[in-house]
């Protein structure tokens, strides 16, 4: 048998894949350098904030996952902590320079010598929330293992029920990382791994849906950019962590392009799986009704009925799991109080963020999530023309679902993140990318706040 070179197979691998591995695999390397370059540049992330009015002074070293939380308050004078180059364990205050040993809080230098911190009467693990999961032993890695990525890896370790509210997290995605964990031995490894591989299927199947509508609407080089712009875009880093964005958007794909083939059944598990990652797959119903409505005598299909309540187990699934774990008596999640969390009308959110804007109280991520939310309306509206029929009216009932979801905390919570599933629009930002002004528009600003918004994820900073 004659042997094949790699070069050989590699050309012969479709474009698509082509790409996907290529883009991939560049920004996972330059992830690993640029998170390598923040660990050795700012080693210790070091943050003052208020949490119901008692000023908070937090310290998380990346290298070995230390984390601590104090008063920033001595004789009734509020300080203010930078960390110190070159120097480990130790931060400073701005006041008089005195230098502080993070383990204890205890000042070992300056003015205030001999001199204690109190520890924060909140909890710390409420401010870096493990959940009783260790922290992965190589900080290069352990850089991800932030936020959601810890509630999914003790749902698939430890079940429902451990962490209070944790029902909130639909029970797909922790079934694949245990699973996942069976081989690899380690869950927040197999989420990695869980999200890596839907990742790069995400972007092969993202590649080759904009280049087959690249050749309805005959934009050159839409789908390129289209693509381009989703893998730079501020939030992207996302979809290489342990996060459902990339699962769910291959099921949404999936569950579309069936629907447009009226693969009925087929569609029916496929809603099932989006909704069981993520319960915005609920908005896949729109479309898969209408595809249902424009295929003739449709009613008299018994493989359309089928399909219809596969689609709808998803739900019960979760209902009833919900029902079964116990929450707080609210079986349907229209509200769920202690994440503050609660459904609304959609406008009721702008009309929060446009109040606190007003108020002068916006932080910069409130303001990326209103900007995102406005841009990716724009997207819709404007771009109904360049979108099949189908995949406008998910983009419609997705958007609707992210926006109704109101938390009191913040306005248009997690938009920046949630505006990812919303991927046929940034078919509809190619198409805006043609002229080379607009290009540099979306491509410098998107990168650069991709650059910062990943560092400050990784310094446990709430980006999204």
């Amino acid at each position: 048998m004659k042997n094949i070179s790699p070069f050989t197979l590699w050309a012969r691998l479709p474009a698509a894949w082509r790409f996907a591995v290529k883009g991939y695999f560049a920004l996972r390397v330059f992830y690993f350098l640029w998170s390598a370059l923040i660990l050795n540049a700012t080693p210790l992330a070091v943050s003052e904030f208020n949490i119901f009015g008692q000023p908070i002074l937090t310290v998380f070293d990346l290298r070995t996952s230390f984390r601590a939380a104090y008063e920033p308050i001595v004789d009734n004078h509020l300080l203010t902590f930078i960390a110190i180059r070159n120097v480990n364990g130790q931060i400073a205050d701005l006041q008089t320079g005195s230098r502080w040993d993070i383990l204890n809080g205890e000042a070992v230098s300056g003015e205030y010598a001999g001199r204690s911190l109190s520890r924060a009467d909140y909890s710390v693990d409420k401010i870096f929330p493990y959940f009783g999961l260790n922290s992965f032993p190589n900080s290069w890695v352990s850089v991800w293992q932030r936020f959601d990525t810890n509630w999914y890896v003790s749902i698939a370790e430890r079940g429902y029920g451990v962490i209070p509210d944790d029902i909130h997290f639909p029970p797909l995605y922790p079934l694949l990382v245990k699973l996942f964990a069976l081989i690899f031995g380690d869950g927040f490894v197999a989420g990695m791994v869980v999200s890596g591989l839907a990742t790069l299927m995400c972007l092969k199947m993202l590649y080759d849906l904009f280049q087959s509508w690249e050749g309805k609407s005959l934009q050159k080089s839409s789908a390129s950019r289209g693509w381009v712009y989703f893998l730079i875009f501020p939030a992207s880093f996302f979809l290489f962590g342990a996060y459902t964005e990339g699962l769910f958007i291959v099921t949404a794909i999936l569950a579309l392009q069936c629907m447009q083939k009226g693969q009925w059944l087929y569609s029916g598990i496929w809603i099932s799986c989006a909704t069981l990652i993520r319960l915005q797959g609920i908005a896949l119903f729109l479309p898969l009704l209408y595809c249902m409505w424009n295929a003739r005598k449709i009613l008299r299909r018994l493989s359309a009925l089928t399909g219809l309540c596969l689609a709808s187990i998803g739900i019960l699934v979760y209902v009833s799991l919900r029902a079964i774990t116990g929450s707080g008596g609210n079986v349907i999640p229209l509200a769920e109080s202690n994440l503050y969390a609660r459904m609304a009308f959609p406008w009721d959110n702008f009309i929060y963020a446009f109040r606190v804007l007003t108020a002068g109280s916006l932080n910069y991520i409130d303001i990326l999530n209103l900007v995102v939310s406005l841009l990716f309306l724009a997207l819709i509206v404007l771009g109904w023309k360049y979108v099949p029929f189908e995949y406008n009216l998910y983009l419609v009932a997705t958007y609707l679902v992210l926006t109704m979801r109101v938390v009191d905390t913040q306005p248009l919570n997690s938009m920046l993140r949630y505006v990812l599933t919303l991927f046929p629009s940034f078919y509809v930002l190619g198409i805006w990318g043609k002229r080379p002004i607009v290009h540099r528009l979306i491509l410098y600003p998107s990168f650069i706040l991709l650059l910062f918004l990943c560092a400050q994820f990784w310094m446990w900073g709430w980006v999204a």
